[in-house]
C-alpha cells in the first residue's frame, strides 16, 4: 500500500512539473496565431514542419538546462548556471532577458481575457469611460476586469503553493485534453479527407516570402516565442513544494520534453482546426485568412468560428474553458518563475534583501507582490501596446537560450562529454539563427514592428540603468568584469534603435507616397479628367516600385550603417579589452610585488630564527671555551658542541640555496645509469649506525625490484631518500621502527617502469592541519614534542620539488602518536648496463635485518686508508680570503704537504710557469678572486707551452657547490672539485684520488 502511495505522489509530482512548463508554453497566443500568424505565412503543411523543427531545437536547448540543472546545487535557475559559467555580468543580462519574456507573457495572458471576451461575448465588459491607445479602444470595465485578475492570481501565487500547485495541473490536463478532443470532434464533424486536410500546403506568400521553405523558416524563427516557459522548470527546486528535496533533476529534461511535445501537438491541431471551416463567401481557407480582418466576431478568430460551426455551443464552450485553463496556467507559471528568478538574485545579493523575504510557506511573498504591482499598470495601455512588447519575446528568449547552450557548451568541452558539446554547439548556432527578427530583411515577415525596436531599446537602456545600480551597490567586487556584456548590450541598443529609425523612416516615405497618389487623383477629379482604371492600376505599380527602390535604399543603408557600428563596437572592444589587459597586468605585477615583499618579509624573519639558533649555540660556546680554568675535557665537549651547531648553520644553508634554484627554476636534472638497489644499500649503510644508537628496528628493502638498473639523477633521488629517512629517524623515539621499501609497481611498458618508495616510522606523527602543509617552505609543526628537534623546514618542500621535477607524486599517511608514512611514485626509464645477476650479486639486501646487524656491515664497508704518502708533495694554495688559506694551509700542513700559497689566479700562473716541471703535485684553485678567477686561471695553466707544466692537477676548492658549479670546473680543466666548507675526510679522500 505504502509503495502504491509512493508511485502515485511520484507520479502526481512529475504531473505537476509537467503542468508549470508546459501550461507556460501554451498561452492565449495559440488559439489566436493560427489566423494571424501561422497559415498567412506558412499554410498547415508548412506550420506543422516548422512546429516540428522547432520543438526539436528547443529539445536540444531543453536538454542543454538538464545538463546545467544537474551540475549544479543552486535553485537560482538561469541566472545561477550564467553566474557560475559566464559570471556576474552574463547572468543579469540573461536575465533581465528572461524576465522581460516571463512577464511580457504574464501580462499577454491578462490583457487577452477581455480581449476573447470581445469575441465571445460582445460588449460585457466595455463600460465606464473610453479612451484609445494606437487605435485600440480601452474601456474602464476591462481594465478593472484585468487589474482583478492580475492582484487575485498574484495574490494567490504569494500565499498558497498547494491551491497554486492543484490549479495549475488541472487546468494543464484540461488544456492538453481539451484542445485535443476539440480538434477529433472537429475533424469528425468536418467529414474532410486527410488529403483536403492540407491544401493548400502552404501559404500564399501575401505576408512575406514566397518559397515553402523560406516560410516554414520564418515560423521556426517564432520558436523561442511559441515555446517560452518550457524553462520554468529550473526553477522548481528551490520551490516549497519541494523542499525536502524530493525535486527529479535526472528526470528534468524526459518532463520539459514532455511539455514541449504537447505543447507542438496543440499548436499544430489548433492551426488544423481552424482550417476546418469557413464562412459563407470564402472559397477556402487561404480567402478566409487573406480577408480575416473584414469578419466581425467569432469568425474573426478560425478556431472558434470552427469550433462553432461544427460542434455548436459545445465546441464553443469547450474551446472556451481551454483557452482560459491557457491563459490562467501562463498567468500562474509566469508568475512563479520571475518571481523565483528575483528571489534567487536577492538571495545572492544582487537585488535589496528585501526580494529575498519568504513567508512560513517558503514562497517569495515579496518578489511576488512586485511582479503583481507593476503589472497593475498594463491594462491601462491598451491590447496593442502589450502585442509591442511580446513582440520582444523572440528575442529576449533567444538571448537567455544562447547563455545557457554556450554554457552547456564550455562544461562539455571540460568535460569531454560529446553528446552535450553537440547539444551546446546546435543550441547556440539556432539561438543565434533566433535574432533574425532583429534585423528586418526582405525574406522574413515576422521582423518586430516599429514601436517594438523602440521598446527594445528601451527595455535595454533600463537594464544598463538597472546594471548601475546594482554595479554600485557591488561590495564584492563581482560585477564589471565583462567587457563582452558590455558591447553585447550596447550593440542591442544600437541595432535596436538604428532598426526604429530605419522602420519610422519608411512608414514616413509610404505614407507621403500614398498622400501625392491621392492629391494627384483629387487634381484629376477637381479638374473634371477622371483616371481610368488602368490609369489608376498604372500609377499604383510606379508607385509601388518607387516605394520598392526606397525599400532597398533604406535597406541598404541601414545594413551599412549597421555593420558600421558593429566595426566601431569592435574597435572599442579591443581597445577596452587592451586597457583592461594592461590595468590586469599592472594589478598582477603590484601583486606580485607584494607578495614577493610578503614573502621577503616571511623569509627574512624565518631565516633570522633559524640562523640565530645555532650561531647562538656557536657564540655561546666559543666564549665559554675562552673562560679562563676551561679544562681540555670541557673544551672538547663545548668544541664538539660548536662542530654540531656548525653542521646544522651548513645544512640550513645549502637547503636555503637549494630552495632559491627550486624558485628560479635553475634547478634540472642530470639523468644517468643508477643501480637502485645498490642505492638503496647505500642509504642502508648511511644510517645504520645512527639507527644503532638509539635502537631503532632498521629495515630496508629492494629485493621485489625486477629491473634495478634505470636513468636517473642519482643525487637528486638519494638527496630526497636522506631527507625522508633523516626525519624518520629525528621523529622517532627509541625502541622504534623505521623502514624503507622500494618496490616496482607492474611490468615495465615502452622501456619505463614505474617505482613506489615508501617510507614509513613509528614515530609521533602529525596533525591533519600541518600534514596539509608539510610540503611547504619552513613549516614547522609547533608542539611540545618537536621543539627541541633541529630543522630547517626546507627538506620536505625540496624533496616535493624534486619529486615533481622527476614528473612523480607524493603523499603522506600520518597521524598524531601513530607515526608517518610517505609515498612517492615515479616512473623511470630503464637502462641495461648491468645483467641482473651482476646487480642483485652486488647489492643484494637482506630483508628483516636488525639494526645491530647493520652497525657490523656499516662498520666492515668503512673505506680503507688509502697508503698515501703526503709528506713527499708540494701542493699550491690559490685563495684570496686570508682566513679560508689559513685554515687550508693548517689542514694541508697537518696531512703532510708542503703548502706554497697565492692570493689569485694570476699569481697561480705566474709561480706555475716560473716553476720547474713537476715542482707542484697539485693547485687547489678558489675560483671566485680578484684579478683572475679559477676557471681563467685553469685555463691559462692548461694553455702553457710546457706540457708537463700544464698538466699539473687542479682542484677547485671553493663554496660555489651546486652541480652545475662541478660541471663549470670541469668545463675549465680541472680535475676534482672540493666544497668549502672543508671536509677535512672529503678533502683527504679527494687529493688521494687525485694524486695516487
Amino acid at each position: 500500500m505504502q509503495q502504491n502511495n509512493f508511485f502515485s505522489r511520484s507520479l502526481f509530482q512529475n504531473l505537476s512539473i509537467w503542468a508549470v512548463s508546459f501550461g507556460c508554453i501554451v498561452g492565449w497566443g495559440a488559439f489566436v496565431m493560427p489566423g494571424t500568424t501561422f497559415l498567412p505565412i506558412a499554410g498547415p503543411r508548412g506550420t506543422i514542419i516548422a512546429m516540428f523543427f522547432g520543438a526539436a531545437i528547443i529539445m536540444v536547448i531543453a536538454a542543454n538546462f538538464h545538463n546545467l540543472m544537474n551540475r549544479s546545487s543552486s535553485t537560482g535557475g538561469v541566472f545561477a548556471y550564467t553566474k557560475e559559467v559566464f559570471g556576474y555580468d552574463h547572468s543579469l543580462m540573461c536575465v533581465w532577458s528572461i524576465v522581460l519574456a516571463y512577464i511580457s507573457i504574464l501580462w499577454a495572458n491578462a490583457t487577452a481575457i477581455p480581449l476573447i471576451a470581445r469575441f465571445l461575448f460582445g460588449p460585457i465588459f466595455q463600460w465606464g469611460f473610453k479612451y484609445t491607445v494606437a487605435g485600440y479602444d480601452v474601456f474602464l470595465g476591462e481594465i478593472l476586469v484585468t487589474l482583478l485578475v492580475i492582484a487575485f492570481f498574484g495574490i494567490l501565487s504569494a500565499k498558497s503553493h498547494r491551491i497554486v500547485r492543484l490549479l495549475q495541473t488541472t487546468l494543464a490536463v484540461i488544456l492538453f485534453a481539451g484542445v485535443t478532443v476539440c480538434f477529433f470532434i472537429a475533424l469528425v464533424k468536418s467529414r474532410i479527407s486527410p488529403v483536403d486536410l492540407f491544401s493548400p500546403p502552404f501559404g500564399t506568400g501575401i505576408q512575406g516570402a514566397k518559397h515553402p521553405f523560406l516560410q516554414t523558416l520564418n515560423i521556426i524563427a517564432l520558436a523561442p516565442w511559441a515555446f517560452i516557459g518550457f524553462c520554468t522548470v529550473s526553477l522548481l527546486p528551490g520551490n516549497s513544494e519541494f523542499s525536502d528535496g524530493s525535486f527529479p533533476r535526472k528526470k528534468s529534461f524526459a518532463i520539459m520534453a514532455g511539455a514541449i511535445l504537447a505543447g507542438m501537438i496543440a499548436y499544430i491541431l489548433l492551426t488544423l482546426l481552424a482550417t476546418l471551416s469557413i464562412p459563407e463567401g470564402a472559397e477556402s481557407w487561404q480567402d478566409y485568412i487573406k480577408n480575416l480582418s473584414t469578419y466581425k466576431g467569432l469568425s474573426g478568430i478560425p478556431t472558434f468560428n470552427a469550433a462553432k460551426n461544427l460542434m455548436g455551443n459545445f465546441g464553443m464552450m469547450l474551446l472556451g474553458i481551454c483557452v482560459l485553463a491557457a491563459i490562467l496556467t501562463g498567468i500562474l507559471g509566469m508568475f512563479r518563475a520571475a518571481a523565483r528568478l528575483l528571489l534567487s538574485m536577492a538571495e545572492d545579493d544582487v537585488l535589496p534583501q528585501w526580494f529575498a523575504q519568504i513567508n512560513k510557506k517558503k514562497l517569495p511573498t515579496n518578489a511576488t507582490l512586485f511582479i503583481m504591482l507593476i503589472s497593475l499598470a498594463i491594462p491601462f495601455l491598451g491590447r496593442t501596446a502589450i502585442g509591442w512588447i511580446v513582440d520582444v519575446t523572440t528575442i529576449s528568449a533567444a538571448i537567455a537560450y544562447a547563455y545557457i547552450s554556450a554554457g552547456s557548451l564550455k562544461i562539455a568541452r571540460l568535460e569531454k562529454n560529446r553528446k552535450y558539446k553537440i547539444c551546446g554547439f546546435i543550441g547556440l548556432l539556432a539561438s543565434i539563427f533566433f535574432f533574425f527578427p532583429l534585423i528586418p530583411n526582405p525574406w522574413a515577415v515576422n521582423s518586430l514592428s516599429t514601436e517594438s525596436y523602440l521598446i527594445l531599446s528601451t527595455w535595454s537602456i533600463t537594464g544598463l540603468v538597472i546594471f548601475r545600480f546594482v554595479f554600485k551597490r557591488d561590495k564584492q567586487n563581482r560585477f564589471g568584469v565583462s567587457t563582452i556584456m558590455w558591447i553585447a548590450m550596447l550593440t542591442v541598443v544600437l541595432t535596436s534603435s538604428t532598426m526604429w529609425m530605419r522602420q519610422v523612416t519608411h512608414e514616413e516615405t509610404e505614407a507621403i507616397v500614398t498622400n501625392i497618389a491621392l492629391f494627384h487623383r483629387k487634381n484629376h477629379d477637381d479638374q473634371q479628367i477622371p483616371m481610368t482604371e488602368m490609369q489608376i492600376q498604372n500609377e499604383h505599380d510606379y508607385m509601388e516600385e518607387q516605394m520598392n527602390v526606397v525599400r532597398r535604399s533604406q535597406f541598404q543603408n541601414s545594413l551599412f550603417q549597421f555593420v558600421m557600428i558593429l566595426a566601431s563596437l569592435f574597435i572599442m572592444l579591443n581597445i577596452f579589452s587592451t586597457q583592461r589587459k594592461r590595468e590586469k597586468m599592472l594589478y598582477a605585477e603590484k601583486s606580485f610585488a607584494e607578495e614577493a615583499n610578503k614573502a621577503k618579509s616571511v623569509f627574512l624573519s624565518n631565516m633570522s630564527h633559524d640562523i640565530r639558533t645555532p650561531m647562538n649555540a656557536i657564540i655561546g660556546y666559543l666564549k665559554l671555551a675562552k673562560r679562563e680554568g676551561t679544562t681540555m675535557e670541557d673544551m672538547k665537549d663545548y668544541l664538539a658542541k660548536v662542530e654540531s651547531s656548525s653542521q646544522h648553520l651548513l645544512a640550513l644553508i645549502n637547503d636555503v640555496l637549494e630552495m632559491s634554484r627550486i624558485e628560479s627554476g635553475k634547478m634540472d636534472l642530470e639523468e644517468s645509469e643508477c643501480d637502485l638497489r645498490r642505492l638503496m644499500s647505500g642509504v642502508r649503510d648511511m644510517f645504520a649506525t645512527q639507527m644503532a644508537g638509539k635502537n631503532i628496528l632498521y629495515l630496508v628493502d629492494a629485493v621485489g625490484i625486477k629491473n634495478p638498473v634505470v636513468f636517473c639523477d642519482k643525487n637528486r633521488l638519494n638527496r630526497v631518500l636522506l631527507n625522508l629517512i633523516s626525519n624518520a629517524f629525528k621523529f622517532t623515539p627509541e625502541n622504534g621502527t623505521v623502514s624503507v621499501s622500494l618496490a616496482q609497481t607492474g611490468a615495465a611498458t615502452d622501456g619505463i617502469a614505474r617505482f613506489e618508495l615508501r617510507v614509513k616510522d613509528s614515530g609521533i606523527g602529525m596533525s591533519a592541519d600541518f600534514a596539509e602543509k608539510v610540503f611547504d617552505a619552513f613549516e614547522r609543526e609547533r608542539t611540545s614534542t618537536v621543539s627541541g628537534i633541529q630543522g630547517t623546514g626546507l627538506g620536505m618542500a625540496i624533496t616535493k620539488s624534486i619529486v615533481d621535477l622527476m614528473g612523480g607524486d607524493i603523499r603522506v599517511n600520518t597521524a598524531p602518536g601513530e607515526g608517518t608514512e610517505f609515498i612517492i611514485n615515479v616512473n623511470f626509464k630503464l637502462a641495461e648496463s648491468l645483467t641482473p645477476q651482476e646487480s642483485a650479486r652486488g647489492t643484494k639486501i637482506e630483508e628483516n635485518s636488525a639494526s645491530k646487524d647493520y652497525e657490523n656491515q656499516a662498520q666492515n664497508l668503512i673505506e680503507k686508508p688509502l697508503s698515501l704518502d703526503f709528506s713527499k708533495m708540494r701542493v699550491l694554495l690559490v685563495d684570496d680570503m686570508d682566513i679560508n688559506r689559513e685554515i687550508a694551509f693548517m689542514l694541508l700542513s697537518d696531512m703532510g704537504f708542503t703548502v706554497d700559497t697565492a692570493v689569485n689566479g694570476k699569481e697561480a700562473v705566474e709561480k706555475i710557469a716560473a716553476a720547474k716541471a713537476g715542482f707542484y703535485d697539485a693547485v687547489l684553485m678558489d675560483i671566485q678572486m680578484p684579478v683572475m678567477d679559477g676557471y681563467e686561471a685553469t685555463r691559462e695553466i692548461r694553455q702553457l707551452s710546457d706540457k708537463d707544466k700544464a698538466r699539473v692537477p687542479v682542484i677547485a676548492m671553493t663554496a660555489n657547490a651546486f652541480a652545475e658549479d662541478v660541471q663549470k670546473a670541469r668545463e675549465a680543466g680541472m680535475n676534482a672539485h672540493i666544497a668549502k666548507p672543508i671536509d677535512l675526510t672529503a678533502m683527504s679522500k679527494t687529493l688521494a684520488k687525485v694524486l695516487g
